[in-house]
């Protein structure tokens, strides 16, 4: 399945640290490396906003502007506060390192637990980059760090052979971010527990054996153990159909047919239909 090339340019470089509890003493380590990028932040349709007025479409900008002005601020005049019952104070970076005793441009490992714990759905992630050893040099000197690919690997490894992954805090400038690394290399970064929200419980219903087993021979019909292409083809038909209209002139704004109702759905019947598709199944299949 293709995937967008790795990213040419790293995200930051940080220092991977931990330590090794050797006679009663915590012996440090740390390992010089690049965090890359794992997604593509453009990715999909290129669309643009656009306001109608009659003298035609005008473009309409994402910029910041002053609430009080409404002038148009560059982004390198912009400075954060925070806000306060008695008025928005600044809180710098270094103050925060401070406060916590965090140095910036780290990544350190805080615990390791079991990788299913992870898969299993108990962190939840929300963006991901990738490990590489820091590379130091130039011309044709420039490589990466030899003792950060042993140390980085060997670490790796170990965690394969545990079935291991890593929680550490990242801080690149100001407030660590929680994040996981996975055996592979990957570092993800997760959401703060107090960041999701509690699911609501499901009405209880205590189903037939016969309705589980129905519904299990549907899992069946659509059960997979490959690894399936999410490639997005969606993208390319709708940019195929912009081009198309562009190239025969067509700037207009179509007319939006009137949508059909959709039919309520009969959710009592529901098992009954496919206790009836399944049986249907193994008559043909007989």
């Amino acid at each position: 399945m293709p995937k967008a090339d790795p990213s040419p340019r790293a995200a930051s470089k940080v220092t991977l640290s931990y330590s090794i509890p050797i006679n009663g003493l915590e012996i440090p380590v740390q390992i010089p490396v690049t965090l890359y990028t794992g997604t593509v932040s453009d990715h999909g349709v290129k669309r643009k906003s656009f306001v109608h007025t009659d003298d035609g479409d005008h473009e309409v900008g994402q910029q910041n502007y002053d609430k009080s002005t409404g002038d148009v601020v560059a982004y390198s005049e912009i400075v954060m506060k925070v806000q306060t019952e008695y008025g928005p104070v600044y809180i710098e970076d270094h103050e925060i390192e401070k406060m916590f005793e965090i140095t910036p441009d780290t990544v350190v490992v805080k615990h390791f637990q079991p990788l299913h714990m992870f898969h299993q759905g108990h962190y939840v992630p929300k963006s991901l980059q990738f490990i590489e050893p820091r590379v130091n040099g130039s011309g044709k000197n420039k490589g990466p760090d030899k003792n950060a690919v042993k140390v980085l690997n060997t670490l790796l490894k170990a965690m394969r052979e545990k079935g291991a992954c890593a929680i550490v805090e990242v801080t690149t400038r100001g407030v660590p971010k929680p994040a996981i690394i996975t055996p592979d290399g990957v570092l993800w970064y997760v959401h703060h527990t107090d960041a999701l929200r509690e699911q609501r419980e499901l009405p209880e219903y205590d189903p037939t054996d016969a309705e589980v087993a129905t519904m299990g021979l549907a899992i069946d019909g659509k059960w997979s153990t490959d690894v399936l292409d999410l490639t997005d083809e969606r993208s390319a038909l709708i940019q195929n159909l912009a081009d198309e209209k562009a190239r025969a002139g067509d700037f207009d704004r179509s007319e939006t047919p009137e949508r059909e109702a959709a039919p309520e759905p009969q959710s009592n019947d529901i098992m009954a239909l496919l206790m009836a598709s399944v049986e249907q199944a193994k008559a043909e299949s007989a």
